[in-house]
């Protein structure tokens, strides 16, 4: 797999050579780790060095509130100090390998080999390969046998890695690449392990000392002392065998309740968008409903709810520390907590008004509240989604998802006519006891669905033209299908179920996708090869640990991505080691055979798995736990019972209209009225230059939510803050010379207004100057013309070549975009070039909308004059010329900065009829 071997040894320079790396990928601001909210603790003052390891791309781990809880957590520990990394995309990791550049950590660009302990967040089966590969680029040995019989090249011992989050739940397939796995909460065990972390440190335990003392801590699973005897390949396991003392089972960690210490108030703000990019709010942990299929449900019972004013505060005070303009109330069911209606008013109150509103995840049909729906999306209404999960009335008693069809039925009639025309659906396909008859249903539950919403635009108030000319007649819904296929998972009733084979996973999805293209419905499915695998990985014993490595080794990463999932690949490495998909996917197994997670305890005994499983084949429905005990072990085991906030919600009433919420929504949307514009001038130094103007923009926003300034606001929904920017400036461009007009509600004093502003955004990005202007007058981007830089080369140009190329007529160049490519005339557009040495060049360029030039094109046209490859090493924008401009901006036409000969030098090269 690899061409070349990452060497952890060779620190000379390839820490500098990083940025101009940067450059050639996508979205390099994933990789800065100078975001705010981002610790940088004083390395040699801290004893212990953790990285933080998300096996996928920053885009996904930044969205991961685990890893979020733990970064805080950690860093405010006085003797630890974490650090993040992340899975680098293939264009970027390709570089790596190229340049000898080892895997680093984003805060302080360290190798990983410099860390004391690498701990991976595993929250699901497909990253598995990431784990080998991140600590391949390392230099890391894969193998944890490899890292305790050898040493690093310098004499040092190999980091310790270590993982946790749900997958550690079944750690069998990557027991042999981890020296241990903190199953459960991580928030309290964290402590424990820096302080054996500590003894490592100073000399009082040795490694394998080290980890017998781990194994001793509640939920520490150290695989070296534990071994496993098999029935024979392809069969399961015989016996668990415990050695030194190691404890059988191990018992997973639960914190008895959700503390605010525990919140991530002021976690690391990305500068470009993530998966779920806003706040998340635990208001919840566990989920007491128990459907039979879903792990999240039992592992991490029991339920604790966050108290309502708790919710409040952290909400509120994340949204100041950060600026985030979206934030949610997660858990695994938001709609399940009992205080959500004592939590949406205050929360709408205190942040509305900051253009910050709520979003909600996929609700539970039986705990929906239009009231909390309503006030959640009042500004931001966005696409609704509902998990009903089966289709028909038989499969949902099966799998205990508690919701009838009426119920399902008023839920979205009712948030339809609420005024959400855009609505997904989540279904599972290949459920136990499924027929295709349950596949039809899902069918006839969407007909049924489209009938209600038509039957409530005819039901609109007054006539049909009465109802246009008021804007009251709904349009059609939307309604987008999400199709899942059902993976067994370990700890939960369906553990000992098969999942359908490929060729029934394919019909079924065909047969959804045929018919909701005939009903203009949209249909997305998981592909069924990732589900098999996932299977695979889900009931994998240690012995799927070879499949893992030898698919790795083949050349799987990032399988989590469907454009980068090889199945072909995967087969070829079952083959080479044995491991049959049939026996771990598609076998119904035993009830009372030893399972390869028997040695992790979820506080959910076996044998209350195996009822409810026998159960369900009756059609026999249980309760939510905390309305009727299951008897399922896990309260006595923790010693304490569900912690509620409140009392549990009642089922929804299909036989009246939901209560409209009791005070007035509307009159808490954030500033509209312009009274005050201010144009600022800023720089963008240092490593903003790697973020895209967009990104910016986004900086800009949160940071004037951080700062508490009274910015006023767009109108309608998705409102916006009142910003107004200068010419985009090019990735990988500094400057001294950015515009922005700001519109506030209320008046700031200019000196007030830098201040607090300055505050609330990176060193790189400050203010440097402000003015007050009149309200009205042409936008910023109308104004500007011509924009100078100062560009540094790689190779020299003398002189008077420069005057040679702009003393051309033409000068053509092809600029390729996502339309395609095209040529345009850079003549026009280049108004004066003045070089300062032979390597050193100032230009001056139309920008705005009348023309626009980058600094690179020129180079680049430059560079093809010459017959040769120019390369610049720095390029940075001095001034922006602006028609009609204020003394903040130099008016069109100035003369460049500089002596009397450079400006002089500059109209010689100014084309004619443009002399400065």
């Amino acid at each position: 797999m690899f061409d070349r071997p990452i060497a952890s040894d060779r620190k000379d320079d390839w820490q500098a050579r990083i940025p101009s790396l940067l450059l050639t990928v996508p979205r390099p601001a994933r990789y800065l780790g100078n975001e705010w909210g981002a610790v940088r603790k004083p390395w040699a003052e801290t004893p212990v060095h953790w990285a933080l390891a998300f096996p996928d791309l920053y885009d996904v781990g930044m969205s991961h509130l685990g890893s979020k809880i733990l970064y805080q957590v950690i860093n405010r520990m006085p003797h630890a100090l974490c650090e993040r990394v992340y899975a680098p995309a293939p264009e970027l990791e390709a570089l790596m390998r190229r340049e000898g550049i080892p895997l680093f950590a984003l805060e302080s660009r360290r190798p990983l080999t410099d860390f004391d302990g690498i701990g991976f967040s595993l929250s699901y089966e497909l990253t598995y390969t990431n784990l080998l590969n991140m600590l391949a680029l390392a230099g890391i040995p894969v193998e944890r046998s490899e890292r305790d019989q050898s040493t690093q090249p310098n004499g040092s011992p190999w980091p310790l890695v270590f993982a946790g989050g749900p997958n550690a739940f079944n750690p069998e397939p990557f027991a042999d690449f981890v020296d241990f796995v903190v199953v459960g909460d991580g928030e309290e065990v964290v402590s424990d392990l820096a302080d054996a972390f500590v003894a490592l440190k100073d000399g009082s335990l040795g490694r394998e000392e080290l980890l017998r003392g781990l194994a001793q801590i509640r939920g520490v699973y150290v695989p070296q002392f534990y071994d496993c005897e098999y029935e024979g390949p392809g069969r399961p396991i015989r016996r668990w065998i415990p050695k030194d003392g190691a404890p059988f089972p191990v018992r997973k960690n639960a914190i008895r309740e959700l503390l605010a210490e525990y919140h991530p108030t002021d976690a690391p703000v990305p500068y470009l968008p993530v998966i779920h990019d806003r706040i998340p709010t635990e208001v919840r942990r566990g989920c007491d409903a128990g459907c039979r299929y879903c792990q999240a449900g039992f592992i991490y019972l029991p339920v604790r709810e966050r108290k309502a004013q708790d919710v409040v505060d952290l909400t509120s005070a994340t949204i100041r520390c950060t600026g985030y303009e979206e934030y949610s109330l997660f858990s695994l069911s938001s709609g399940d907590y009992t205080q959500s209606a004592a939590v949406v008013k205050p929360l709408t109150e205190a942040n509305s008004p900051l253009g910050a509103s709520m979003s909600l995840p996929s609700l539970r049909v039986d705990s929906f509240s239009l009231q909390m729906a309503t006030a959640a999306q009042h500004l931001r209404k966005s696409t609704f989604t509902f998990a009903p999960e089966a289709g028909s009335q038989r499969l949902r008693d099966i799998i205990n998802k508690n919701i009838t069809e009426d119920e399902i039925r008023y839920a979205i009639r009712e948030t339809y006519r609420a005024g959400w025309h855009t609505l997904k659906l989540y279904f599972m396909i290949g459920l136990p006891g499924e027929t295709l008859e349950d596949v039809a249903e899902i069918v006839a539950l969407v007909d049924k669905i489209k009938q209600d919403c038509a039957e409530i635009r005819r039901q609109d108030a007054g006539t049909e033209g009465e109802a246009r000319q008021s804007g009251k007649r709904h349009p059609p819904i939307r309604i987008h299908l999400t199709i899942s296929t059902f993976v067994p998972k370990p700890h939960v009733p369906f553990q000992w179920r098969a999942q359908d084979r490929l060729e029934d996973v394919a019909a079924k999805q065909s047969h959804l996708f045929s018919e909701m293209k005939k009903r203009g419905v949209k249909v997305s499915a998981h592909d069924r090869y990732t589900s098999e695998l996932e299977a695979v990985l889900s009931r994998g014993d240690r012995r799927v640990g070879r499949l893992v490595k030898r698919a790795w080794e083949l050349g799987a990463a990032h399988d989590a991505w469907s454009e980068h999932h090889r199945p072909a690949l995967w087969r070829q490495a079952a083959l080479e080691t044995g491991i049959d998909f049939e026996f771990y996917a598609h076998s119904r197994w035993n009830y009372d055979w030893i399972l390869p997670w028997d040695v992790i305890d979820s506080g959910v005994n076996k044998r209350h798995n195996r009822y409810d499983d026998e159960q369900s084949e009756r059609r026999i429905t249980l309760d939510h736990c905390s309305r009727k005990c299951w008897g399922c072990g896990v309260c006595f085991k923790f010693d304490t019972g569900h912690d509620l906030a409140g009392s549990a919600l009642p089922k929804i009433d299909c036989s009246a209209p939901p209560p409209a919420p009791d005070w007035e929504i509307s009159a808490h949307h954030p500033p509209h009225d312009k009274v005050q514009r201010l144009r600022c001038r800023f720089l963008k130094d240092g490593d903003l230059r790697f973020i895209s103007h967009l990104d910016l923009m986004r900086l800009f926003e949160r940071a004037l939510r951080r700062a508490a300034l009274p910015v006023a606001f767009s109108q309608g929904f998705n409102p916006h803050p009142a910003l107004e920017f200068a010419a985009p400036l090019a990735l990988g461009v500094t400057s001294e010379a950015e515009l922005v007009d700001i519109y506030l509600g209320q008046a700031v004093a200019p000196a007030t207004f830098i201040l607090r502003l300055n505050l609330a955004l990176p060193e790189e990005a400050r203010i440097v100057e402000c003015q007050e202007l009149p309200i009205g007058g042409p936008s910023l981007m109308a104004l500007v013309d011509e924009a100078s830089y100062r560009v540094r080369l790689a190779g020299p140009v003398p002189r008077e070549l420069w005057r040679e190329f702009t003393d051309r007529q033409e000068i053509p160049f092809v600029k390729s975009g996502k339309t395609g490519s095209r040529t345009v005339d850079l003549r026009p557009l280049i108004r004066a070039v003045v070089p300062e040495d032979d390597r050193t060049v100032r230009l001056r360029l139309a920008s705005g909308s009348r023309g626009n030039a980058k600094p690179d094109d020129v180079v680049s046209a430059m560079g093809e004059f010459l017959g040769q490859e120019l390369r610049t090493i720095a390029i940075r924008r001095l001034e922006l010329l602006v028609l009609d401009a204020p003394a903040l901006a130099p008016v069109h036409g100035a003369p460049l900065p500089g002596d009397p000969a450079d400006e002089a030098e500059g109209r010689a090269l100014a084309p004619a009829g443009d002399q400065a």
